[in-house]
């Protein structure tokens, strides 16, 4: 049997999952926070709530007048008179949930979980082995879980190479700007992937330029081959204030979001 994984739990992933298991397909979703609540993305369009057979119960409230203003000033009204037509608002958790919840209804597996790890196989023509953190038991670093596929949907794999001895240095500073994309895409919301790591880098460089004018950080990266400074220490603490002061400006993006 075909097996197929499905990387991310959002609406596009939990439909494609939808598809898979009604076409009897072995389907995996993988969705690290099965709660996230994000401050946007929630007006959907009548024709949405037909198309992709939603109750209404997912509706949290039916908009018929708004007012839109463009970072120009320009003003659109929209004024819907017919009580058949509105725009949707949605709380993006409720819905996320039933949609991917339908899908595990229907046979999907729904794995509460954060893929690491891509392996393409010989060629890069799989079977396709996923490296991921299980999240199910509720503990904070996740069970270590490795899961083989014929076909992966969603998931994007980047191959990195470092010098003999840096591996484990290469995945620690990989996870902490995969984190902070994260929390880039929640603050944000609705944007892809490549504006999420615009923004992370955008945060990074300009709390790096700060720390630099303080005197904190040398201005150029030191070269290849050297060895460690006797600054590794100060610079680890640095980092550890800038992924401080990230997590906080997140938090009044998503405030304002």
């Amino acid at each position: 049997m075909l097996r197929v994984a499905v990387v991310g739990g959002g609406p596009s992933g939990s439909c494609a999952a939808e598809v898979l298991a009604k076409a009897g397909i072995q389907t995996w979703i993988f969705e690290r926070k099965l709660d996230n609540a994000k401050p946007c993305g929630g007006a959907i369009p009548l024709c949405m709530v037909d198309e992709f057979d939603l109750p209404e119960s997912i509706i949290d409230r039916k908009v018929r007048n708004m007012k839109m203003i463009s970072p120009s000033n320009r003003e659109v009204d929209i004024n819907l008179e017919n009580e058949n037509e509105y725009i949707g608002m949605c709380r993006r958790e409720v819905m996320d949930a039933f949609l991917r919840n339908r899908a595990a209804e229907l046979g999907a597996h729904l794995v509460n979980g954060l893929v690491t790890k891509i392996d393409t196989g010989a060629n890069r023509q799989g079977p396709y082995t996923l490296t991921y953190s299980d999240y199910a038991a509720g503990e904070a670093t996740g069970e270590a879980k490795t899961l083989e596929v014929d076909l992966i949907i969603g998931g994007n794999s980047y191959s990195v190479a470092c010098r003999d001895g840096e591996e484990a240095h290469l995945v620690n500073i990989a996870t902490l700007v995969d984190s902070k994309a994260q929390q880039a895409k929640k603050a944000v919301g609705g944007v892809n992937e490549v504006r999420q790591l615009l923004f992370a880098s955008l945060f990074l460089a300009d709390e790096l330029d700060e720390a630099r004018r303080k005197g904190g950080v040398p201005a150029t990266p030191p070269q290849q081959g050297n060895p460690p400074s006797a600054n590794d220490a100060q610079s680890v603490a640095l980092m550890e204030d800038i992924a401080t002061r990230l997590e906080s400006l997140a938090t009044r993006l998503e405030q304002r979001g």
